[in-house]
């Protein structure tokens, strides 16, 4: 189904740790109790699906590693210099 711009626009934004919180909920409710079916960012899976939502967890938390790996790199500020001098 396509959708319009606006349409687009108006969907839901997750962070990469929001979306580790919402697939960690789906797994947890798919594992105790087999026979439901949960929403995960407007897809629906099934206790078939949880090796999807296992891929899917392992992605979302390399993302959110990185991306604090990078919020520290940020944070110390620090850029490496080099001076060329010639000799006295």
């Amino acid at each position: 189904m396509a959708r319009t711009p606006a349409e687009i626009d108006a969907l839901a934004d997750y962070t990469n740790a929001q979306m580790v919180r919402l697939i960690r909920w789906a797994i947890a409710e798919l594992i105790s109790d087999p026979e439901m079916t949960v929403t995960v960012a407007a897809n629906t899976y099934t206790h078939q699906d949880l090796d999807k939502l296992q891929r899917m967890l392992a992605h979302f938390e390399r993302a959110v590693i990185d991306e604090q790996d990078q919020a520290a790199a940020d944070a110390g500020g620090a850029c490496a210099t080099v001076r060329y001098q010639e000799a006295s």
